[in-house]
């Protein structure tokens, strides 16, 4: 069965558009299947990728015979309850998308991969483009019981599928329907198929909102940088959320920022009017996620205290008497007074999406449904992870808030029980920092089970390295960072030399005595290779996530972000004080541990009960 995007077919298309979609699923595996893709502003009805043949535009009509008034080869009018109405030649209106998709192709940076590179065809297409017109109320015998006109020379059977034809394809194997399509008038069949990165240059193309930009900034510019897209289920994902209230669950690593910054390229192209916010809650994620939507600079996208203090409530600087900044309620309180007043934001946006909104306090979501122009069935996207929150689960009510969650919750259904960031040995040791209460309660936020077998790739070991102090720690760190550079460690039994923006070292957040040891290690860091130091509180450079540098920063602030090596540094730092502190240090842990995308270093000086967890797992090289 042919990958078909999206999935479903809307209850407005046409029922000749219906049976088209039923029919074209049935072609081959390897085929992908597009209905109305947006190409430049230009809507055809269908676009096939066939590996083995080229790229076909369809056009589906549901007139009858009899509802002909008037045809030529420009310009067809149809009789419609005894009004005439006239529209374009459906097969001019299929080739003038094929222009306009050739035309797309040809202007891409990734287009050296879809022509011939030297001989006698250079610079052209490798493969044909063609465009048919599908009369899914009109057979063949309805053309020939036509007197005085003969419709062939309008409908060529050349590019005209009729209805008798798809209904012999109906029961047809998939390659038998291919070869229909072949046989009608394609120019020519593929020596060699399509290769699999022809293909996603093909499906970047036709379905742009699938490109992953990599803002993570690189030592060497290249004109055209790699070609990242979400694979075929991410991207069915993104294309089939329904509109309305919508909440999404997802594991740590599972791709819900991906879904969630794909998703608001779909609100976008569908309306580039419509005013759309998309909130965090740290400044760190912000950044990167305005920098992946920078093509959509339409977007509003913000932490929120940026969006509260766009609205001129600003959160208050920190009491003199007890050194401590206003809280988020209270932030979030002052915020909803003043939108409620139907001032700054109210409604004002056509959709909000969120990420990471477990860490969002109630009040805050009652802000934003005042800033939505319909609160009732405005689009909102809410996204989110109980593993990782900041707060104690349960604490927010949807309906007490007046979202409508009820039937509208999910995570397997978009496959956010899948893990595509860590390796399945950093997934076996985080997921011995999950929450052990398993929530299922559509009232609140849920926390979705980890499970280590759904990570979608193999890698080494974490290593726990065992020091005597801190200082030692520090030392330690350096020497890795260095052999990290130099190309002296591997990864999976291969040599390899990273970046320094490839390296994040995490650290729990609480320095207080340490301070003048962080500052230390930081300068010594510093002869080894550039570093940012995220949360440094004499330079805020929370914003910098993309310096050609090694990251060190706050485990907080490394939230919805990752690095191919994470270094977790005095991890017995991570200790409840008190018993119920004890969920939000172990989710803290937890956000941590997968960060990593392909090794993952732990240093401890001493012993608590989370590091004895992690030695007791089996899943934690000791060293």
């Amino acid at each position: 069965m042919a990958t078909i995007i999206p999935d479903w077919i809307p209850s407005k298309a046409t029922q000749g558009e219906k049976d088209t979609f039923d029919l074209l699923k049935k072609l081959p595996d390897d085929y992908w299947v597009y209905y109305e893709p947006n190409i430049n502003n230009k809507l055809p009805d269908f676009i096939v990728i066939a590996p083995d043949l080229g790229v076909i535009i369809l056009e589906v009509k549901s007139w009858r015979i009899k509802d002909i008034h008037a045809a030529d080869n420009n310009k067809i009018t149809v009789l419609f309850k005894d009004r005439e109405k006239s529209f374009k030649h459906p097969l001019r209106q299929a080739l003038e998308y094929q222009w306009k998709l050739s035309e797309v192709c040809e202007n891409y940076p990734h287009a050296t991969a879809l022509v011939h590179q030297e001989g006698k065809y250079k610079d052209k297409f490798i493969f044909p483009f063609c465009h048919y017109v599908v009369l899914s109320n009109i057979t063949r015998d309805n053309i020939d019981r036509v007197e005085n006109v003969d419709y062939y020379e309008i409908f060529s059977p050349e590019n005209t599928i009729f209805r008798d034809q798809m209904l012999e394809m109906k029961d047809a194997s998939p390659d038998k329907i291919g070869s229909i399509l072949e046989n009608l008038s394609y120019p020519f069949r593929l020596s060699k198929p399509l290769s699999d990165e022809q293909v996603k240059v093909l499906r970047s193309i036709i379905h742009p909102q699938i490109i992953v930009e990599d803002p993570a900034p690189r030592s060497l510019t290249s004109p055209c940088p790699p070609l990242n897209i979400l694979d075929h289920r991410q991207e069915n994902n993104a294309s089939r959320i329904g509109d309305g209230h919508r909440i999404i669950y997802g594991v740590a690593g599972s791709g819900k920022t991906v879904l969630l910054i794909a998703r608001s390229k779909i609100l976008y192209d569908r309306n580039p009017e419509a005013q759309i916010l998309l909130l965090c809650y740290n400044v760190s994620l912000g950044a990167f996620l305005k920098e992946a939507l920078k093509k959509y600079p339409k977007i509003n996208v913000m932490h929120f205290d940026s969006w509260a203090k766009n609205n001129a409530i600003s959160r208050k600087p920190k009491d003199p008497n007890t050194q401590k900044v206003e809280t988020d309620e209270s932030l979030g309180k002052r915020l909803l007074e003043h939108l409620c007043n139907q001032q700054g934001d109210y409604s004002h946006y056509d959709a909000v999406l969120i990420d990471e909104a477990q860490d969002f306090p109630s009040v805050w979501f009652s802000c934003i449904l005042e800033a939505l122009k319909d609160p009732e069935n405005g689009d909102l996207l809410i996204v989110c992870d109980g593993n990782q929150g900041i707060r104690p689960i349960g604490t927010i009510s949807w309906k007490s808030v007046g979202i409508k969650a009820k039937g509208r919750t999910s995570r397997q259904a978009y496959d956010l029980d899948r893990n595509y960031r860590n390796t399945e040995g950093i997934l076996k040791l985080a997921s011995h920092f999950t929450s052990e209460n398993i929530k299922n309660n559509e009232d609140s936020i849920c926390v979705v089970p980890v499970d280590p077998g759904h990570a979608m790739r193999k890698g080494p070991r974490p290593m726990l390295y065992k020091c005597k102090s801190h200082t030692d720690e520090c030392r330690k760190i350096l020497h890795i960072v260095k052999r990290l550079l130099e190309g002296k460690a591997t990864l999976n039994d291969e040599p390899v030399t990273l970046l320094p923006q490839e390296i994040g070292i995490l650290y729990h957040g609480i320095l207080k005595k340490e301070k003048d040891l962080f500052n230390e290690f930081i300068a010594e860091l510093s002869k080894t290779c550039p570093v940012t130091w995220l949360n440094n509180q004499d330079t805020d450079l929370r914003t910098k996530i993309f310096e050609q540098s090694l990251k060190v920063q706050t485990v907080h602030s490394s939230k919805g972000l990752q690095y191919r090596v994470i270094i977790l540094m005095w991890a017995d730092m991570f200790e409840p004080h008190k018993p119920e502190d004890h969920d939000t240090e172990q989710r803290l842990l937890y956000v941590a541990l997968t960060r990593a995308s392909e090794l993952l270093i732990v240093t401890c000086s001493k012993k608590n009960e989370f590091i004895e967890r992690m030695v007791g797992s089996g899943d934690i090289e000791g060293i």
